[in-house]
């Protein structure tokens, strides 16, 4: 992934298709406080635990309702991600690589795309 914001609203958007996301959700705002040392599995996990915790909280209040004898099942299509869950999840996943590491994959990216082929 590169580290440009839009290429991570890029990444963003495509591993979220498939959720259902509040109307509050505003992926450019997620990748604002992103780290630039972010994976593409970085992102992933966000998302990942981001959806995760949209879940737990359905499923709480499912829980609170069942009790209260208004149980209803539930789908994976009653999740909503919301921008909270976002913004806790990123506050739970820290970056895979270092700035070193990232300095030495971009100094191996300009050394091989100098070499032209034979």
């Amino acid at each position: 992934v590169g580290s440009s914001l839009s290429s991570q609203v890029k990444v963003l958007t495509a591993l979220t298709r498939k959720m259902k996301l509040g109307e509050n959700v505003d992926l450019e705002a997620v990748a604002k406080r992103c780290s630039k040392n972010y994976t593409g599995a970085d992102l992933y996990a966000v998302c990942a635990d981001a959806w995760q915790k949209a879940a737990e909280r359905l499923i709480g209040a499912a829980e609170e309702e069942g009790r209260r004898g208004n149980a209803q099942p539930l789908t994976q299509e009653d999740v909503i991600v919301s921008q909270s869950d976002f913004l806790d999840a990123q506050s739970a996943i820290a970056p895979s690589i270092t700035d070193e590491m990232l300095a030495s994959y971009d100094e191996l990216r300009v050394k091989f795309s100098a070499k032209s082929p034979k």
